[in-house]
Parts: C-alpha cells; sequence; structure tokens
C-alpha cells in the first residue's frame, strides 16, 4: 500500500510497513526542515521566513498529517480484519 492509492478493505498489518515507514520520512524530512529554518535565533529574537519557505513548510506538515491520518486509519481496518479473522477461528464457529 502505498501513501496515495486507497485503503484496501482486505488491509492487515503486515500491509502497514510502507504508509508507517513514508510517513517517518516525512517527518524526518519535516524535522530537518524545521532545524534549518529555526535552530538558530537571530537577533533581537524573532524568525521571519519567505514565502516559499513558508509554503514548503506548510506543505511537509500537510503531508505528515494526511500521511499519519492514513496510516492510521489503514491500523484501524487492519485491526478490524485481524479481530474478525480471530471470531472466525475460534472453535465452535
Amino acid at each position: 500500500m502505498t501513501t496515495l492509492s486507497p485503503i484496501d478493505p482486505d488491509t492487515d498489518f503486515m500491509d502497514l510497513e510502507g504508509l508507517i515507514c513514508d510517513a517517518a520520512n516525512m517527518t524526518d524530512v519535516l524535522t530537518n526542515a524545521l532545524h534549518e529554518h529555526f535552530s538558530k535565533a537571530p537577533p533581537k529574537g524573532g524568525f521571519l521566513i519567505d514565502a516559499d519557505d513558508g509554503h514548503r513548510l506548510f506543505f511537509l506538515a500537510s503531508m505528515v498529517i494526511a500521511m499519519t491520518d492514513k496510516a492510521r486509519d489503514a491500523y484501524y481496518v487492519a485491526l478490524k480484519n485481524e479481530r474478525e479473522a480471530k471470531e472466525k477461528r475460534r472453535p465452535g464457529r
């Protein structure tokens, strides 16, 4: 499963690796960009970034949110599927 593909209703926990890794990698990119812009306080305090950098940071933050939301949603699909499969395996079913 990729970040751009829809969540398959048959998703299981093994399918989550790509989503989790993509979200973690994008979080690293965002963290590095934030560190680059805000690691040193300018004289007299306050930070100024130009519009292009502001748009890039907003884009990265939006991507992190979208990726983690999708990973969370896929987790709950996988959890539901796991619980249903476990119910089917119970004796007497």
